[in-house]
C-alpha cells in the first residue's frame, strides 16, 4: 500500500515525478513544467530559509505581494517548500489596508517583484524590522532545499478577511485539511493531470487556494488570469477558448457577465466542469451554462467559506431541471456533517429552518493571532454530546433526502461579487470620519439583483455638507473597493425600533435613483448612444448625462461591460481607467469624441500615405 502524503509538498513531488515535462503553469508572459516550478520554487524557498534564520526576521508566516503569475504559484510553493505559512496580500488594496493586515501578522519577511515593489515599500514604510525581498533580483541557478519536517498540523496560509471588530480577520489552514479537502474535490469532480484550470480569483481569497491546490497536487495545469487588470469580458471569453480551459471556477457574477458579452452562437467547449461559488447561484445562471457549454460540461454550486474551505456541492447536467429560482448548495463533502440548528440549538428535522453548523476535523484551525475568536464559534455537540460543533452564521434548510439549500445569513456578513464583508468594519470605518457622529451600513437588492451596500449616517454638524464623493474617497483610503457602499444618505436621525435599537429594516434603499443627479437628458449623438449603454448595462430606465455609473449600482465588472459595448457602437476601445476617471456619461461622451478624433487623424495619415505609394 502506497503511504498517503502528509503535507502539501510531499504531494506536490510526486507530481514532479510523475509528470516533470508536463505543463504546471500557464501564462501569456511565463510557462514553467513541472520540472522547472520545482526548480524556481527551491530557488525561493533557499532565500526564505537564508532570511528567517536571521533572529531578527524570525517568522511563521512569509507575506507575498504579487500580481496573478507563474512567479506567484512559484512563491507559494517555495514558501511552503520552507517550511512556513504564505500570507497573501492584494496589491488592488489600499496602503492602509494593506499595512493593517501586516501589521497583525507580525511577519517579518516580504516576498515581491518590480512590478510591485513600489507598493510594498509604501506599505513598509511605517513598519520596522519587516525584510523586502525582490524576487526578480534572484539568481536563476537552482539552490537545492532538503526535504522539510513539515507536520500535517503545519499551516499552510493565512489569509485576511473582514471582520466584525472593525479589523480584518487573518484564516488559518493548515497542510492536513487542504489535502484532505484537495482529494474529496478531486475525487468528485474527476479532477485530473489533463486539466486546465483557471484561476481567476485572487490569490488572497480562499478559492484561489482550491484552485491552485487542485491543480499541482493532481499534476494538472493552472492558468492564472486577472480579469480586472485586463479590464475586457469578451477577451477572457476569448481566452477561455484559446487556451482550452476545462476547469472554470468563478463567482456567479462575474460568471454573468462574461456569458453575456459573449455571442449567443459561441460555446466555451473545453470547459468540462463550470463551479460557481460565494454567491448564490441562480436558475438564470443554470440556463446560461445550457446556452453556451458543452452538452458533457457540468455545473457545480460550490459551498463552502474561509473556515470550512469546502463545505458541500450540488452537481447538475444539461439533463438537469432547475426547479427553482435559486439551486441549492447540495450535499457535504466527506468528512463533513452539515447539521441544522434552531435557535435553541437543537437539530431540526425535513425542511427545518436553522444555522448551518459544522462537525468535522477539518475547520479553520483558527483565527491568526485571535485565539477568542474562533471558541466564539463552537458549541456543544448537540447530537453526540461530546465535543463541539462549529456555528457558520449562514441559514439553510434540510430536504429530505439530505440535500441543503442556502438562506443567508443571520448576522451582518454578507457576501459581495464573492467578497466576504463584515458590515460592522465598515460602519466603523466610516465612524472615524471626523464629520460623523454614527452611521450605519445595510445590505440590500438592487435593480439587477445584486447586493449593494448603502450607508446611512448622522453629522456631528448639521451644517458641515460632507458629499457621497467626499465620503466614498475617504473611506477608499481604507477599505477596498468593493466595501465602498453605493449609495450614502446623510439622515437627521437613524431610526429606532420600540426597544431603543436602530431599525435597519427602516434603512433599506428603494429608489433606483437613490443618490443620482437630477435627471439631465443627453444633448447630442454620442451622449445618447452612451447614455442607452448605460441604461442597458444598468438595467434601469433612464441614465442623464450627470449621472454617476457606481452611484447607479456600476461596479467594475460592470464597467467591463460598458468598454465592450462601447467598442460595438463606436468602434473605439475605452479602458477601465477612463470610466473610473470619467464617472458620468457627460465627461465619458468627452473621452469617446476624442477618441474618435485620434482615429480619424490616424485615417488621414495612413491615407496620405498610401497615395504617396501609389
Amino acid at each position: 500500500m502506497v503511504a498517503m502524503p502528509i503535507n502539501i509538498i510531499e504531494r506536490f513531488q510526486s507530481q514532479v515525478e510523475k509528470h516533470a515535462s508536463r505543463l504546471a503553469v500557464d501564462t501569456a508572459e511565463r510557462s514553467l513544467t513541472y520540472s522547472e516550478l520545482h526548480s524556481w520554487s527551491d530557488t525561493m524557498a533557499a532565500r526564505v530559509l537564508s532570511e528567517t534564520q536571521n533572529a531578527t526576521c524570525c517568522s511563521d508566516t512569509v507575506m507575498l505581494l504579487l500580481e496573478q503569475s507563474a512567479e506567484m504559484v512559484a512563491a507559494i510553493v517555495g514558501v511552503l517548500k520552507s517550511g512556513k505559512a504564505y500570507l497573501p496580500l492584494d496589491s488592488s488594496y489600499p496602503v492602509e489596508r494593506l499595512r493593517t493586515i501586516s501589521d497583525a501578522s507580525k511577519s517579518k519577511l516580504l516576498l515581491t517583484n518590480t512590478e510591485n515593489l513600489a507598493c510594498a515599500e509604501a506599505v513598509m514604510s511605517l513598519t520596522e524590522g519587516v525584510t523586502v525581498v525582490n524576487l526578480d533580483e534572484l539568481a536563476n541557478n537552482v539552490a537545492f532545499v532538503s526535504r522539510m519536517a513539515i507536520s500535517p498540523e503545519q499551516l499552510a496560509y493565512v489569509m485576511y478577511t473582514s471582520g466584525s471588530t472593525g479589523r480584518p480577520k487573518g484564516v488559518t489552514q493548515d497542510h492536513r485539511n487542504i489535502l484532505h479537502f484537495v482529494r474529496s474535490y478531486s475525487n468528485l469532480l474527476k479532477i485530473t493531470s489533463s486539466d486546465r484550470i483557471a484561476l481567476v480569483t485572487s490569490y488572497a481569497h480562499t478559492v484561489s487556494a482550491i484552485d491552485i491546490f487542485s491543480a499541482l497536487l493532481n499534476g494538472a495545469t493552472i492558468l492564472p488570469y486577472d480579469v480586472s487588470a485586463k479590464g475586457d469580458l469578451i477577451a477572457f471569453a476569448a481566452w477561455l477558448r484559446e487556451m482550452e480551459v476545462s476547469v472554470l471556477h468563478t463567482v456567479p457574477s462575474l460568471f454573468r457577465y462574461v456569458v453575456d458579452a459573449m455571442p449567443q452562437d459561441r460555446a466555451l467547449e473545453a470547459v468540462r466542469l463550470v463551479i460557481l461559488g460565494g454567491e448564490e447561484v441562480t436558475r438564470q445562471d443554470f440556463e446560461r451554462y445550457q446556452r453556451h457549454f458543452s452538452d458533457d460540461c457540468v455545473l457545480v454550486n460550490l459551498f463552502g467559506s474561509s473556515e470550512m474551505f469546502i463545505a458541500s456541492a450540488f452537481l447538475m447536467d444539461k439533463a438537469s431541471e432547475a426547479t427553482k429560482n435559486t439551486m441549492p448548495i447540495g450535499y457535504p463533502l466527506d468528512g463533513v456533517e452539515m447539521i441544522i440548528l434552531d435557535e435553541a440549538s437543537e437539530p431540526v428535522g425535513a425542511f427545518g429552518v436553522g444555522e448551518i453548523t459544522y462537525r468535522s476535523e477539518y475547520v479553520t484551525p483558527g483565527y491568526w493571532a485571535d485565539e477568542a475568536e474562533l471558541a466564539k464559534h463552537y458549541v456543544a455537540d448537540p447530537i453526540g454530546r461530546t465535543g463541539f460543533v462549529f456555528r457558520s452564521g449562514d441559514r439553510g434548510r434540510i430536504l429530505p433526502d439530505g440535500c441543503i439549500e442556502y438562506l443567508g445569513r443571520q448576522d451582518h456578513q454578507v457576501k459581495l461579487r464573492g467578497n466576504r464583508i463584515e458590515l460592522r468594519e465598515v460602519e466603523q470605518a466610516l465612524g472615524k470620519h471626523p464629520e460623523i457622529d454614527s452611521c450605519v451600513v445595510t445590505v440590500s437588492h438592487n435593480h439587477m439583483d445584486e447586493n449593494e451596500l448603502s450607508a446611512f449616517y448622522v453629522l456631528v454638524d448639521g451644517d458641515v455638507n460632507s458629499n457621497q464623493d467626499d465620503l466614498s474617497t475617504w473611506l477608499g483610503e481604507c477599505l477596498p473597493d468593493y466595501m465602498i457602499p453605493t449609495h450614502f444618505v446623510k439622515l437627521a436621525e437613524l431610526p429606532l425600533t420600540p426597544n431603543g435599537k436602530i431599525d435597519r429594516n427602516a434603512l433599506s434603499p428603494s429608489d433606483e435613483r437613490l443618490g443620482a443627479a437630477p435627471y439631465e437628458a443627453p444633448r447630442d449623438e454620442t451622449e445618447e448612444r452612451l447614455a442607452e449603454i448605460w441604461q442597458e448595462v444598468l438595467e434601469i430606465k433612464h441614465v442623464g448625462v450627470k449621472d454617476n455609473f457606481f452611484r447607479l449600482g456600476g461596479h467594475s465588472l460592470a464597467a467591463m461591460n460598458v468598454t465592450n459595448r462601447t467598442y460595438d457602437v463606436f468602434e473605439i476601445e475605452l479602458t477601465l481607467e477612463d470610466i473610473f476617471d470619467h464617472q458620468n456619461v457627460a465627461e465619458l461622451a468627452m473621452v469617446v469624441k476624442q477618441k474618435q478624433q485620434e482615429m480619424a487623424s490616424i485615417d488621414d495619415i495612413l491615407t496620405d500615405i498610401e497615395s504617396d505609394v501609389l
